[in-house]
Parts: structure tokens; C-alpha cells; sequence
């Protein structure tokens, strides 16, 4: 079971999140349905989770917090790179960014035209191949065997065009320029490789 932080301004949904977290086990008075007990009462008010942190994952929480603004401003200059370095590549469509908005690049994805010399998977295997960290984020839902008996492929078109160009590439702040260059050689040269796929 793994860990993490959430952060909300919502007062009611802290408090939900503050129930799950622990098995749905509450120890302050005030929460509870049964007041009257010793100092060491606790009550289970609902069925929650073991979603606690633990003190070691915490406390890397903490400092990594410190550097978050200096995390997000690597990645702000490795997405411009990409971005440059992708910009006379017809094939590839960077991440859309609005004015109004500020991402963080907690992933850089790209789409991929599927035309002839740019196949998604065969980019996907050989960059792989080259030991590039990619992924694709994500799956839609109604193709995991869970869901996929309730829902028609067809009634996702958007969704299944999504799917089939995404590749999510390398974006961590340590990430050196000549690697990015790397990756993005790769790609803009795929015209070459043999497509199987």
C-alpha cells in the first residue's frame, strides 16, 4: 500500500479525507458518537483505509515540498526544449498549454500522427529500446477488463484517437539537455526505422 498527500481548500472534503485515512477511525471528542469514554477511546465512524504516510515518507514529503518551486521551474525549461526542439515536426503535437493556466509538466505528453515514418508504438518500442523512461498515461478506463464489458469502443472516439498517438516522455527535473536532444532525436528520426506495428 502506498502513501501520499492530498491538498484541498474544501473543509468538507479534508474532513472525509482526514476519516479515510485511517480506517475511518476517529480519536478527537468532538467527531465522536460516543463521548463518554477514558482518554484512550477511539471509534471507527466509518469503513476507511490504511492511507497514512508513514514517519520516514513523511518526513521526505516535507523536504521535498521545500524544493517544489525549483522542480517546477526545471520543468518549465525542459518542456521549452522539447517544445523547440519539436516545433518543425508536423507529426507532433506538444502538450497545449492555456494562458490562464499554470501546469506544473507533471508529465510531458506528446501525440503522434500515426502517418507513415511516425507510428506511436514503434516510437513507443524504440525508445524504449534506446533506454528512454516512457509510458503512456493513460489507458482509457473502458479498456480494462473491470469495465470493459459495459462500454462500445465507438461511443469514445476522442478517446480512442487519444489513446492511440500519447506517448508520456522523460520530464524530472534532473533530466540534462543532452538527454532531452536524445529523446527527441529519436523520435524525429523514426522516419527511418522499421515499422511493425
Amino acid at each position: 500500500m502506498r502513501g501520499g498527500a492530498c491538498m484541498t481548500n474544501n473543509e468538507e472534503l479534508y474532513r472525509k479525507i482526514y476519516d479515510l485515512r485511517s480506517h475511518g477511525i476517529v480519536r478527537n471528542q468532538k467527531d465522536m458518537v460516543n463521548k463518554k469514554h477514558g482518554s484512550w477511546y477511539y471509534e471507527q465512524k466509518i469503513l476507511g483505509f490504511n492511507y497514512r504516510l508513514n514517519d520516514l515518507q513523511a518526513a521526505l514529503g516535507i523536504n521535498q515540498i521545500k524544493k517544489l518551486k525549483l522542480f517546477i521551474k526545471k520543468r518549465h525549461q525542459i518542456a521549452k526544449i522539447y517544445n523547440e526542439l519539436f516545433k518543425d515536426n508536423s507529426n507532433i503535437e506538444t502538450p497545449f498549454q492555456i494562458k490562464k493556466a499554470f501546469s506544473s509538466y507533471h508529465l510531458y505528453i506528446i501525440k503522434v500522427s500515426n502517418k507513415k515514418g511516425f507510428i506511436r508504438n514503434a516510437i513507443f518500442e524504440r525508445l524504449k529500446e534506446q533506454g528512454f523512461l516512457v509510458n503512456i498515461h493513460y489507458i482509457p478506463i473502458y479498456k480494462h477488463p473491470y469495465y470493459s464489458k459495459n462500454f462500445n469502443y465507438e461511443d469514445f472516439p476522442n478517446s480512442e484517437d487519444y489513446y492511440s498517438k500519447a506517448i508520456s516522455l522523460p520530464i524530472y527535473p534532473f533530466l540534462e539537455d543532452k538527454q532531452i536532444k536524445n529523446v527527441v532525436d529519436v523520435i524525429n528520426n523514426n522516419i527511418n526505422f522499421q515499422h511493425i506495428f
